[in-house]
């Protein structure tokens, strides 16, 4: 009887115990001869078991992507800048997102910048998000006297995404030859909460001659809370996104709202930073 290897390996007993009794068969003249040697019964190595297929590996997956900002207004790029100094005080000012990091404002509000931290609020992002500053720098001289700028850029901590953000564009020359309109998208009132609306389209024009070197003016219409404001280009009868100059002040006795205008000297200081 031939036993596979199989079956063989189930069995306890080594091959050699097995005893073999073969008898003649009916008919056969011949006697056994039990002096000749039995064949040894040879047994199929074992074979190894087979090695299971490596697991292929993973594919790798392709984060999803960061859905964009849900925003709530045509001018997200418009923020809160909330300044609070080393006792806790806090107030709070406008500001425009020129580019993922960048707040533009005006530098009364980063004063006394050694000894504040700045923080924003993207008043027209879905969820109001907020982000702190990491520094900022203010783009000429003090602005007390009325000759240098009030300007500032607040740089962030991490990036404010949005599909697009303003852009500081120098009209300098148009507002000379009379020819410039624009809006402010400043608060409906003095209150931090307050929501921001646009203006009325109204004439710019230039305050140098009244001391102010780097200078626009508009009608008046600020509410408080509107420094730092951005004034926005008036195109085809509606604000782009093109800043042309920075709240700086009301002059009620001349009805005047002050601008720091953004003009060549701001582009080069812009780009040198």
């Amino acid at each position: 009887m031939r036993l596979s290897w199989i079956a063989l390996s189930s069995l306890a007993l080594p091959l050699m115990a097995c005893s073999i009794d073969v008898q003649p068969g009916p008919g056969t003249d011949e006697p056994f001869d039990d002096s000749r040697p039995v064949s040894p019964i040879v047994t199929e190595p074992a074979r190894p078991s087979p090695k299971p297929s490596p697991k292929p590996a993973p594919t790798p997956t392709t984060p999803a992507p960061t859905p964009p900002p849900q925003v709530t207004a045509t001018h997200p790029e418009v923020v809160t800048v909330i300044t609070r100094d080393m006792e806790g005080n806090g107030w709070f000012c406008t500001g425009t997102l020129i580019s993922p990091t960048e707040v533009v404002t005006a530098a009364h509000c980063l004063d006394p910048a050694p000894r504040v931290t700045f923080q924003i609020v993207a008043e027209n992002i879905a969820g109001k998000p907020r982000y702190a500053g990491l520094s900022a720098a203010a783009f000429g001289g003090t602005h007390e006297v009325v000759e240098n700028p009030d300007l500032g850029i607040i740089t962030l901590a991490r990036p404010v995404p949005l599909p697009a953000y303003a852009e500081l564009v120098d009209v300098t020359a148009e507002v000379d030859a009379g020819t410039v309109r624009a809006a402010a998208l400043v608060r409906t009132a003095e209150d931090v909460e307050a929501p921001f609306a646009f203006t009325s389209p109204m004439s710019v024009v230039s305050t140098v001659a009244l001391g102010y070197s780097h200078g626009f003016g508009t009608p008046m219409f600020s509410k408080g809370g509107d420094s730092g404001a951005a004034l926005f280009l008036v195109e085809n009868g509606a604000p782009t996104h093109k800043i042309i100059g920075i709240a700086r002040q009301p002059e009620p006795s001349r009805a005047l709202d002050h601008f720091t205008r953004v003009d060549a000297e701001l582009l080069t200081w812009k780009a040198a930073r």
